[in-house]
This record gives structure tokens, C-alpha cells and sequence, in this order.
């Protein structure tokens, strides 16, 4: 995931310092999108998640994240609408089983 965002950012080689400050900068973004859905799988997410990740960062990097947050308002009302309707199903799902 570091090396996706790396590329993304524009960063062909960089240093260790560079990869750390892009390391922080994707915990930060993993923190802010996991207040939208705290189910996300960070080891395997999915293209929209991936792409709200990179995106945050490049906000980061360019001191705009409340550009972010306007720019990408729906993205992330639709993040949260998808983690609802997982948890839903979920619940669905469990008390069909109960039932059994």
C-alpha cells in the first residue's frame, strides 16, 4: 500500500524519511476514513477505499485537507452508507442463525 500511495504522490524513489512522513500521513488517513467505516480491511481494501487513502494524502501533503473533506463529502457519506449496510446484513445474518 505504501508503494501504491508513493507512486500516486509522484514519488519515484525517495528516501526513509520521505517513506515515513508518507507512512504517518496514510495512519492519519486511515484513522479519518475509519471514522466513516471502522470495518475497513487495511490490509486488503478495496479500490474506492485505496483511492480515498491516496487522495487523503495528497490533500495532506498540500495542507488542504478541508478541501478534502468538501471535495470528497459524498465519497465518504457512501463509505459509511457501505459500512451500514454490512453491518445490517450482518446483523441479518446472525439472528437467522439464531433462529436455527
Amino acid at each position: 500500500m505504501l508503494e501504491y500511495v508513493l507512486r500516486h504522490l509522484g514519488y519515484v524513489a525517495c528516501d526513509e524519511t520521505t517513506k515515513l512522513k508518507v507512512q504517518d500521513m496514510m495512519e492519519r488517513g486511515k484513522t479519518f476514513l475509519s471514522q466513516y467505516d471502522p470495518g475497513i480491511n487495511w490490509d486488503e481494501p478495496n479500490g474506492t477505499q485505496k483511492g480515498l487513502l491516496k487522495d487523503y494524502c495528497l490533500y495532506e501533503m498540500s495542507n488542504a485537507l478541508d478541501d478534502f473533506r468538501k471535495n470528497y463529502g459524498a465519497d465518504l457519506i457512501d463509505l459509511h452508507h457501505d459500512f451500514l449496510a454490512r453491518s445490517e446484513s450482518a446483523d441479518a445474518d446472525n439472528v437467522q442463525a439464531e433462529q436455527k
